[in-house]
Formats: C-alpha cells, sequence, structure tokens
C-alpha cells in the first residue's frame, strides 16, 4: 500500500505545474467492504 501511496504522491508532483494542480484533483476514501476508492479527476 505505501508503495502505492508513494507512487502517487510522486505522480502528483510531476504533473503540478501552477495551474495543473488548480483544474484537477485526487479524491480518497473509503468503501464498505475493507478497501480504498481513489478518483483522479
Amino acid at each position: 500500500m505505501m508503495n502505492t501511496l508513494k507512487w502517487l504522491q510522486n505522480w502528483y508532483h510531476e504533473n503540478c505545474n501552477g495551474d495543473w494542480e488548480h483544474s484537477y484533483d485526487v479524491k480518497i476514501d473509503t468503501v464498505d467492504n475493507p478497501g480504498w476508492s481513489v478518483e483522479i479527476k
């Protein structure tokens, strides 16, 4: 799990350019079953 989170953090950082991060987002939620929901817009 930590490798995936680290990958997501690096990916987000690489895409930040002063404008991109104000137009798009990453949403992480828990689900009813044990697990996670990740939405990237």
